[in-house]
């Protein structure tokens, strides 16, 4: 009896063991579908992933981009523009820099504080997810969004967006997926193991085909950067400044820019319509007369139909003495 018992012991603690794997496994697998940028840059994170961009070598791959950035993107002092995913500050110290309006936007309250602490009182926060952006239709002249698309749970929707509040340039600034030199896998591992699985990495060809299903047929560019080991100097200059490299599809970095076309929501208007009054086809003989009288007269017939009935005492041709006035048609 007491074999018995121990051996259903034995049983139920495998099975109890057994089902609580099962379970953590599958709430890991739910859980994962609503990882949102908002929670995968907790404190811990966001604070790793500063010091990690925050390195010499990484920074001077963020000085790449930068000048990559700023020679696509073209901006004139003064202008506005919106930074999606401002994060550790690669491009929102870039723009304030180049003399812009700057107003950055993130979910992750803890990388909107770091981002304040480098900006100072430059530049203008909010909190908000990319998908839904709290601002007018072509709010601004510019929008960047660099390093922040990989991590955001629906691309297409957050590049609608952008494109919605955006009237001259979008530029899309992207981890490549086919760097020659693996950056991509590097700074995956700033991140845990469950986040990197949602981490996504696209290509120039992969968000050029996006903006076209979006916008339709409006210019596109594209170029790559940071072939070469992340060091400055004059060669390394040379060599990553080439239009040839730039032309190449395998940096570690790529740099998209979308001339937009300005767009603006429309409704319909409700209009008063006089009931009553059938409005009359004019003559022919009035359509293809050129001579004075019946000119006047098709003016008459036009004045009519509008629902004037007053009496007219001539008519010069430009103008037509009503009782109470002179109008002008």
């Amino acid at each position: 009896m007491l074999f018995c018992q121990i051996i259903l012991f034995a049983a139920f603690i495998a099975y109890r063991t057994h089902f609580g794997k099962c379970f953590i496994l599958i709430n890991r697998i739910l859980s994962l579908n609503n990882i949102t940028m908002s929670n995968i840059f907790d404190f811990h994170t966001s604070r790793s992933y500063t010091q990690w961009w925050d390195q010499p070598k990484h920074q001077n791959a963020a000085f790449l981009h930068a000048s990559l950035m700023r020679d696509m993107l073209k901006p004139i002092r003064g202008k506005t523009i919106l930074d999606v995913g401002c994060g550790a500050g690669q491009s929102l110290i870039s723009h304030i820099d180049s003399g812009l309006s700057v107003t950055g936007i993130n979910p992750s309250p803890y990388m909107l504080e770091i981002a304040h602490q480098k900006a100072a009182h430059r530049a203008e926060f909010f909190r908000s997810s990319p998908e839904d952006l709290p601002f007018e239709d072509n709010a601004f002249h510019y929008t960047s969004l660099v390093f922040s698309l990989e991590f955001v749970p629906d691309p297409v929707a957050a590049l609608r967006e952008i494109f919605r509040v955006t009237r001259d340039r979008v530029y899309i600034g992207l981890i490549n997926k086919y760097a020659l030199n693996g950056f991509s896998r590097q700074i995956k591992q700033v991140f845990p193991k469950p986040v990197r699985r949602q981490i996504r990495f696209f290509s120039a060809w992969k968000i050029r085909r996006i903006c076209r299903l979006l916008l339709g047929d409006v210019s596109i560019t594209s170029q790559t950067i940071g072939y070469v080991p992340c060091y400055r100097g004059q060669l390394t200059n040379r060599i990553e400044q080439s239009g040839f490299m730039k032309s190449m599809p395998f940096g570690a970095f790529a740099g998209i820019v979308v001339s937009m076309t300005p767009r603006y929501r429309t409704r319909p208007l409700a209009l008063e319509i006089k009931t009553g009054q059938p409005v009359r086809a004019m003559p022919m003989h009035l359509k293809n007369s050129h001579s004075e009288w019946p000119e006047c007269a098709s003016k008459r017939f036009i004045l009519e139909n509008a629902g004037h009935s007053e009496q007219f005492n001539k008519c010069p041709g430009k103008g037509i003495i009503l009782n109470e006035g002179t109008t002008n048609l």
